[in-house]
């Protein structure tokens, strides 16, 4: 097996945790789509495509990290992942949907770490909810300015 197909697990509310296995490269839309206890993902260094709408409304996900060959992620990759508070950007992400933090979505989102070596298009806005800080810093940043931890720092 090497893709996770378009709805393969979708509302599978049994499902709490999944290891994706090394060799799968891609996963299709809304693969785990409404899987609502769903609270840990483990994504291999193989995978290369997150299709559109993968974890819409996994509402129990709490952490994700985006590693490996992903240069970017599918629209409403996260939409309604309301519980959602740690977001880790491997060094392969080079871009992200313009949805990714409109409409209300990630308002839990409290940490974005952008690993060491990333290609990340620093025109990429943060979330504009929230005021944000790079590496424990004082200034607020409205934009991704290289690798580094960025913070939400209204909200505990």
């Amino acid at each position: 097996v090497t893709s996770i197909g378009e709805f393969a697990f979708a509302e599978c509310k049994g499902l709490t945790s999944i290891t994706i296995p090394e060799r799968v490269t891609e996963i299709g839309e809304h693969a785990f789509r409404q899987c609502t206890n769903l609270t840990s993902v483990s994504l291999p260094s193989s995978l290369t495509t997150i299709s559109n709408s993968v974890f819409d409304v996994c509402s129990g996900l709490t952490e994700i990290t985006i590693n490996g060959n992903i240069s970017s992620l599918g629209s409403s990759t996260f939409f309604v992942c309301d519980k959602l508070t740690s977001l880790t950007l491997g060094s392969g992400v080079t871009s992200l949907p313009d949805n990714l933090f409109t409409n209300g979505n990630l308002t839990n989102l409290t940490e974005i770490v952008v690993e060491e070596g990333s290609k990340l298009d620093e025109n990429i806005a943060l979330p504009t909810y929230g005021t944000w800080v790079k590496d424990g810093g004082s200034e607020t940043v409205t934009k991704f300015d290289g690798a580094g931890t960025y913070t939400r720092t209204d909200i505990q």
